[in-house]
């Protein structure tokens, strides 16, 4: 029974993600703003990772935390919509200026 849910579960993750074509997804700058408004105004949509507990989606986001490079992580409205939050240090970091990745 186990075995059939992660298969049934790995196959809803990939028809979700289907459509999505890494070569239609685009970083568009953010200046503060939630990745909702940010894509909404490159008219795209934000790609969601997840929800998080007040029900609000995770956008996906990247910026470059202690110059040490570009990496990925969340953006949620409303407390942590001015910034991308990333990992860094074994800790979680806000993170300006970032970029909001938006599906066309």
């Amino acid at each position: 029974m186990k075995i059939i849910f992660t298969t049934v579960g790995v196959s809803v993750v990939w028809l979700a993600l289907w459509p999505i074509s890494a070569h239609a997804l685009k970083w568009v700058p953010a200046s503060g703003q939630s990745c909702a408004r940010v894509c909404a105004s490159a008219d795209s949509s934000p790609v969601v990772s997840g929800i998080y507990k007040n029900g609000n989606p995770f956008y996906v986001c990247r910026g470059n935390a202690q110059s040490e490079g570009e990496r990925a992580g969340y953006n949620v409205e409303p407390s942590w919509s001015n910034a991308c939050t990333v990992g860094w240090g074994g800790k979680e970091m806000p993170v300006t200026p970032y970029e909001c990745l938006c599906n066309p």
